[in-house]
């Protein structure tokens, strides 16, 4: 019976290691891939002005209005102060297309 629960627990704690284990690096794989699209992405995220599909250049700094209607200087994508969203993407000034925000996957 001693030989039994000693085994149970050995394979109890095997599969609590391993589960560990998997986790562990799932998280780190995630990470690391956040990391890299972050930084493919850096000049767009600091850019001080953007184009739309059809190519008119749209300033990404200035002040802007939420959609609470508090007004904003910052950067368009940054979050609200007042209700703490983030726009999702910002109409072009010339044209109105979206211009979808690079840090949103």
């Amino acid at each position: 019976m001693k030989e039994l629960r000693w085994t149970l627990r050995f394979f109890i704690t095997a599969i609590r290691v391993l589960s560990w284990v998997i986790g562990t690096l799932s998280l780190g794989a995630v990470t690391t891939w956040r990391l890299g699209l972050l930084a493919s992405r850096w000049r767009e995220v600091f850019a001080e002005a953007r184009r739309c599909p059809r190519g008119h250049e749209t300033a990404m700094y200035g002040v802007y209005e939420c959609r609470c209607g508090a007004l904003i200087e910052d950067w368009v994508f940054a979050r609200c102060r007042v209700c703490g969203q983030s726009a999702g993407w910002t109409p072009c000034t010339a044209c109105g297309l979206p211009i979808k925000n690079p840090l949103h996957v």
